[in-house]
């Protein structure tokens, strides 16, 4: 289950630990099937595998497609929103240092993590307030890589992916 996944350098040497391809098989699935859900109710996009779409949409649709991927999401067994309680989070946190470990593998300088309890705590409550994208802590959030075109952060998403779950 364990693959080598090497930047163009011969001297990278990172090892994906197994959630990596489990989460890309998952990923997979969720995105087949919500494919087919949504062009079964008259949309011609195409599903990205987070469950975003390639193609803008006009403002006067967005409603309309959020109710149908809302509908699908939830006749496929998914939830539309995810709830992240603690042992979630502690999960989350744990695949986001091996993130930043294939980041740094990679050659990126990134600073420490939070450690696992701050991260917990300040998620937990950040959540509550309902502010999940406010100061949580996420290696890909440091300055250099917003720096980076869109193709750039792909090839390197490919090598080292963040955490995705479904429901």
């Amino acid at each position: 289950m364990l693959a080598g996944c090497q930047q163009s350098d011969a001297d990278v040497d990172w090892t994906e630990p197994s959630w990596v391809a489990e989460q890309r098989a998952e990923q997979e699935e969720y995105m087949t099937s919500l494919q087919s859900c949504v062009e079964g109710r008259g949309w011609n996009v195409t599903i990205t595998p987070e469950g975003g779409v390639e193609e803008p949409f006009d403002n006067d649709e967005v409603d309309d497609w959020e109710e149908d991927k809302f509908a699908c999401l939830e006749s496929l067994g998914y939830d539309a929103e995810p709830t992240y309680d603690e042992e979630r989070i502690r999960l989350l946190y744990s695949r986001l240092i091996d993130t930043r470990e294939c980041l740094v593998t990679h050659g990126h300088d990134l600073p420490a993590p939070q450690d696992e309890e701050t991260y917990v705590e300040n998620t937990l409550r950040l959540m509550q307030e309902g502010d999940a994208g406010g100061d949580i802590w996420h290696p890909y959030n440091h300055d250099s890589f917003h720096e980076l075109d869109r193709e750039e952060l792909e090839e390197l998403e490919a090598q080292c992916p963040q955490p995705w779950f479904a429901s």
